[in-house]
């Protein structure tokens, strides 16, 4: 099962005949996110930078939390808290680096030693980390947010 959606507002789905019900769900909801906040914020392609794709693949899977009431999404148990702050500096030094520079932070890469799927577990927390100190905001105000506003500050 896997899903993309473009900053030109195409979804593509790929799934495999063995896939589960529950794995389709989670991609739809989680790539129609993408969708809406691409759409929201005014997001651009060429603008896309590490935190840009921490902050939506982030806030893409809280979401799929709370239409579904749950995610199955390795990334959303990958870490701890514990984990995820002993990996926030390393993705803070890199937060505007663009293009494919960013993907062995979003993929993970062994020859820099970073885990699998790290870049989704760090996205998954910084939106966790933001929504604890901001609670009452609703989906519509987190999808328009700048990149920046999810940034902790410390």
């Amino acid at each position: 099962m896997s899903g993309y959606t473009s900053y030109e507002h195409l979804m593509t789905l790929v799934v495999h005949s063995g896939a589960r019900a529950q794995a389709l769900e989670e991609t739809v909801v989680h790539e129609y996110h993408h969708h809406w906040r691409i759409a929201e914020a005014q997001l651009l392609e060429s603008q896309e930078t590490l935190l840009s794709r921490l902050v939506l693949e982030g806030l893409a899977e809280h979401f799929v939390q709370e239409v579904l009431g749950v995610t199955t999404a390795p990334w959303a148990t990958q870490w701890t808290d514990q984990e995820s702050h002993y990996w926030w500096p390393v993705y803070a030094s890199h937060l505007n680096l663009v293009g494919s520079d960013t993907s062995p932070y979003m993929f993970g890469s062994t020859d820099m030693g970073v885990p699998l799927w790290a870049g989704y577990a760090m996205g998954y927390h910084l939106i966790r980390w933001f929504r604890r100190q901001h609670r009452t905001l609703s989906w519509t105000t987190l999808t328009q947010l700048a990149d920046v506003e999810f940034v902790p500050r410390v």
